[in-house]
């Protein structure tokens, strides 16, 4: 009986601290890929300065694509469905931002 209790409190424990290694993980892949989805609407806002437009077109593709595969392979990490509607929207919301960067936006790079 004794033993069954020392076996439950290890194999919390082992959940526990594989719940934590997910979540440290998450956040260092999240710090990384963060960049990309930040810089690729920054850039689409520069090349359309410069009136290359299918580029910043391109950029703000890869912009959607990046957020979304960012969002995607987060959630595998942390051990849930990467087919979550709100998540990979939440992945979209950088192009969007990036949309309105690009071409509304009062401001410019330069």
């Amino acid at each position: 009986m004794a033993e069954d209790r020392i076996q439950a409190s290890v194999t919390d424990e082992l959940e526990s601290l594989d719940r934590v290694r997910r979540r440290v993980t998450a956040v260092g892949f999240l710090a990384i890929a963060i960049h990309a989805v930040i810089a690729l609407p920054l850039l689409a806002q520069y090349v359309a300065e410069d009136g290359k437009n299918p580029e910043a077109v391109l950029m703000l593709v890869l912009t959607a694509f990046a957020g979304m595969l960012t969002a995607a392979v987060t959630r595998v990490i942390l051990g849930r469905s990467p087919f979550s509607v709100l998540w990979l929207a939440v992945g979209l919301l950088p192009a969007a931002i990036g949309i309105y960067l690009t071409w509304w936006a009062p401001f410019t790079l330069h």
